[in-house]
């Protein structure tokens, strides 16, 4: 009975900690005057030295296909990117930063990136091993756990489409 409320203590703090950090992007974006959806593109854009396609940001960061392509709209009504034909895949939309984007990412996201690093190089390589390493550990074992909860949802989809 004690290490299940140890368990659950720890469960709320790893949650708390969890939204805290979504709280600091989340604040982050709004200082940069952007809503989350479109500061993630631009970050994401910014890291990968100026381009990408959008299911490359959805999968980076879990976000619908509809969010990325409506704040990838956005952004380039702003001026921030552009886009052509992916050459390797005529479906797809290469974006790119425009030089106005660049400029709004280094003035914007650059400090962030920055921060990002010290804060790892602070940790140190064990700490920085431990984060991810706890980190993937959690993901692979909640999947697990809640594959039953998920998937009866996809299984009655499923079904219903079989008829």
């Amino acid at each position: 009975m004690k290490e299940k409320k140890q368990i659950e203590a720890e469960l709320v703090l790893y949650n708390h900690i969890f939204k805290e950090t979504g709280a600091v992007y989340n604040e982050l974006a709004r200082l940069s005057t952007l809503p989350a959806s479109e500061y993630w593109v631009l970050y994401y854009l910014f890291v990968t030295n100026g381009q990408g396609t959008q299911k490359d940001i959805c999968d980076q960061y879990c976000m619908s296909k509809q969010t990325v392509n409506t704040a990838q709209k956005h952004l380039e009504t702003k001026g921030y990117l552009r886009c052509r034909t992916d050459q390797n895949d005529k479906r797809s939309k290469q974006m790119m930063l425009t030089e106005k984007g660049l400029a709004f990412a280094n003035d914007k996201l650059a400090p962030v990136l920055m921060a990002e690093n010290r804060v790892f190089f602070r940790m140190g390589e064990e700490g920085r091993r431990q984060l991810i390493e706890g980190s993937r550990l959690y993901l692979k074992l909640l999947e697990q756990e809640t594959r039953d909860l998920i998937k009866p949802d996809e299984q009655l989809l499923t079904d219903l489409n079989d008829k």
